[in-house]
C-alpha cells in the first residue's frame, strides 16, 4: 500500500487523528512524511527511511521534540498497517534526545473528572480502574499492560512489576483502592492479563476521548498519570527517596524533576520555620 493511501486509512481507523484534538497536527506531520520521504510503499518502509527523515528534518533547523514526533505519525500508520493485516517491515524508530521540560500533571479536580468520566463509559469499568490503579502505584502505561494475575497477591497485599525499565523487578504495597479495582480486574478477566486493552494505541485513543471532552489541555497524556502521582505525593509532604522507590526510578535526579513542578511543598517547609 502507498504512503498517502496508508495514512488516509489511519485517519479512517484512529479516532483521534479524524475527530480528536490532534487531527490537524497529525495531517501536518504526515505531511512532512510525504513530502521527505514520497509516496513510496509504506510496507518497505525501514529504519533507513525514518533516518532520512531525521536527517532531512534536521537540516531544515525542526527542533529533536518536532523530528520526534513527525516519526511518531509514520511509527503510528505502520502500526495500522499492521492491525489491518499487512506486512510491514518495521514500526520503531530512534527517538532523539529532548530537553526535559517541566513535568505536566493533573490537579486533583481534573483526575476526578477523569476518573468520573471513565467510570461511565461501558466497558466494566476498564478504562476508570486503568487511570486509579496508573495514579495509585505510578505504574508505567507498559507495565500496567502487562500485568498479570500471579503477579497479584491479595494475601501478603502485594503487587511486582516484572522486568520494569531498570530492568529489575518492582513490588508495591496494596491498599484498600488497589485492592478493588485489582479484585474487580481479576474478575472480569478473561485471561491472565488484568487490564484487557489490544494494546496501547487503545487505551490512549480511549483516554483522549474523555479528556478532550472535558476540555482538558492535549498537553496532558497518559504519562501525566505518573507525573500526577510524584507530584500529588510530594505535595503531601513525601520523601524524595520514597516517590523515588515508588515511581521505580534507578536515579533520584530523574526523581528530582518533580521538585520543580509545585512550590506548595516549598512554601509549606519555609511556613515551619
Amino acid at each position: 500500500m502507498r504512503l498517502k493511501k496508508a495514512i488516509d486509512l489511519t485517519f479512517e481507523n484512529r479516532e483521534s487523528w479524524r475527530n480528536g484534538s490532534g487531527a490537524v497536527t497529525a495531517r501536518i506531520n504526515t505531511n512532512h512524511v510525504v513530502r521527505i520521504l514520497g509516496n513510496i510503499d509504506a510496507t518497505e518502509i525501514t529504519g533507513s527511511h525514518f533516518n532520512k527523515l531525521v536527517r532531512q528534518l534536521r537540516n531544515e533547523g525542526k527542533a529533536n521534540g518536532t523530528i520526534n514526533r513527525i516519526q511518531a505519525a509514520l511509527s503510528a500508520v505502520l502500526k495500522e498497517l499492521q492491525y489491518d493485516g499487512y506486512d510491514v517491515r518495521t514500526t520503531s524508530y530512534k527517538r532523539l534526545r529532548e530537553k526535559p521540560g517541566k513535568p505536566e500533571f493533573y490537579s486533583v479536580e481534573e483526575l476526578e473528572k477523569l476518573l468520573t468520566a471513565a467510570s461511565e463509559r461501558n466497558d466494566a469499568m476498564l478504562l476508570h480502574d486503568s487511570i486509579l490503579f496508573s495514579y495509585r502505584t505510578g505504574c508505567r502505561q507498559g507495565e500496567l499492560l502487562k500485568l498479570c494475575r500471579s503477579e497479584v497477591d491479595l494475601d501478603e497485599m502485594e503487587v511486582t512489576f516484572l522486568d520494569t525499565k531498570n530492568g529489575e523487578d518492582h513490588v508495591l504495597p496494596i491498599n484498600p483502592e488497589i485492592q478493588e479495582v485489582l479484585e474487580r480486574r481479576i474478575h472480569y478477566a478473561t485471561g491472565p492479563i488484568l487490564f484487557s486493552w489490544r494494546d496501547g494505541d487503545q487505551l490512549l485513543e480511549e483516554f483522549k476521548v474523555i479528556r478532550d471532552a472535558l476540555g482538558i489541555s492535549s498537553k496532558k497524556a497518559w504519562h501525566t498519570i505518573r507525573h500526577t502521582t510524584a507530584t500529588h505525593m510530594l505535595e503531601k509532604g513525601t520523601q524524595m527517596r520514597t516517590i523515588m522507590k515508588v515511581l521505580n526510578h534507578k536515579s533520584i535526579n530523574t526523581t528530582l524533576r518533580y521538585a520543580k513542578t509545585t512550590d506548595s511543598s516549598l512554601k509549606a517547609a519555609m511556613a515551619v520555620l
